[in-house]
């Protein structure tokens, strides 16, 4: 049985985009955050680091937060992960990304705090204790795609590649 062109050429790109569409729907975030210090005694400093939660029982609708699964951010000698602070969470409206909802306890702590829709942006502050000073520093969040959204896309591009190869060239 000889399938025509158009019907393979169709199933070959229904089934290369189901794969990520379906990985979509309940996965693990992850963001890198990017802190540039804009007020205080570190004035000019930049920091990085990677933050990851599972969106899973998000629904998209109204305020929402959801407890972060890992946290890695390194600041002035100390690097700070989920387990330094009080139940850190990242929120959301009506499925929008707000940021993330960071502090613990003593001097020295960096604060994250998840911004208000439409009223406030994410911030960063921190004490360095003593007389050493407090600041503020802009946020930036950037996401990193998932490894499964990469290859599916890749899986795409080679597919389509070789499909319309084959048509071009039979």
């Amino acid at each position: 049985m000889i399938i025509p062109h158009s019907k393979i050429f169709a199933l070959a790109i229904f089934g290369s985009f189901s794969l990520p569409i379906l990985s979509v729907k309940a996965a693990v975030v992850t963001y890198q955050v990017d802190v540039n210090i804009d007020f205080g005694p570190l004035i000019g400093n930049s920091y990085t680091g990677k933050l990851t939660y599972d969106n899973l029982g998000l629904t998209g609708v109204g305020d929402e937060s959801v407890l972060i699964s890992s946290f890695n951010f390194p600041f002035e000698g100390k690097t700070y992960t989920q387990n330094d602070a009080l139940s850190p969470t990242v929120d959301f409206t009506d499925g929008i990304f707000l940021g993330l909802n960071y502090s613990g306890d003593g001097p020295s702590f960096p604060t994250f705090s998840a911004g208000i829709s439409g009223f406030f942006d994410p911030s960063f502050n921190y004490d360095l204790g003593g007389t050493g000073g407090a600041g503020t520093g802009a946020l930036n969040y950037t996401p990193i795609p998932e490894s499964s959204l990469v290859v599916g896309l890749l899986m795409v591009s080679g597919v389509t590649f070789v499909i319309k190869r084959y048509l071009t060239h039979p």
